[in-house]
C-alpha cells in the first residue's frame, strides 16, 4: 500500500512539474503587442506631464522579432530596436542614430506593464 501511495505521490509530483513548464510564458510573448500609458509618476513628472503621456492615442508596440513602435498623438511614430535581457528585468530600447537607452521593467505581466528610467515610472496596460 504505501509503495502505491509513493507510486501516485511522484506521478502526481511529474505531471505538476510538466504542467507548470508548459504554462510557462515566454516575457518576449507577454510584451509583444500594443501598450497605452495609463498613469506615470516621479519628481520631475508635473499633472501636464502626466496629461501628455497619458494622452489618448500614445502608445508603444513591441513585436517578437524585437522591433518597437513608439505612437505619440499628432506626431509620426518612431520605430526602433529593442532587446530584453534573460530575467526580463530590463530593455535596451536602440532608437534612431546609435541612440540607446535602458529601461528597467518593475512590472510584466499580460495586464500590466511598468518601465522606470531615470526616477520616471509608467505604467502601461495592453490595448483592447
Amino acid at each position: 500500500m504505501m509503495k502505491k501511495i509513493r507510486y501516485v505521490f511522484a506521478s502526481m509530483l511529474v505531471m505538476s512539474c510538466c504542467l507548470m513548464m508548459a504554462c510557462t510564458v515566454n516575457p518576449k510573448e507577454i510584451i509583444s503587442r500594443k501598450w497605452k500609458p495609463v498613469d506615470a509618476s516621479g519628481t520631475s513628472i508635473t499633472e501636464n506631464i502626466k496629461d501628455d503621456i497619458t494622452k489618448e492615442g500614445n502608445m508603444m508596440e513591441f513585436s517578437q522579432d524585437g522591433k518597437f513602435t513608439s505612437y505619440t498623438e499628432g506626431e509620426t511614430p518612431q520605430m526602433g530596436k529593442y532587446i530584453m535581457n534573460e530575467q526580463a528585468t530590463e530593455l535596451t530600447i536602440q532608437a534612431g542614430a546609435g541612440q540607446e537607452t535602458r529601461i528597467n521593467i518593475k512590472e510584466l505581466t499580460a495586464h500590466k506593464l511598468v518601465l522606470e528610467t531615470n526616477g520616471v515610472t509608467i505604467v502601461l496596460h495592453p490595448v483592447k
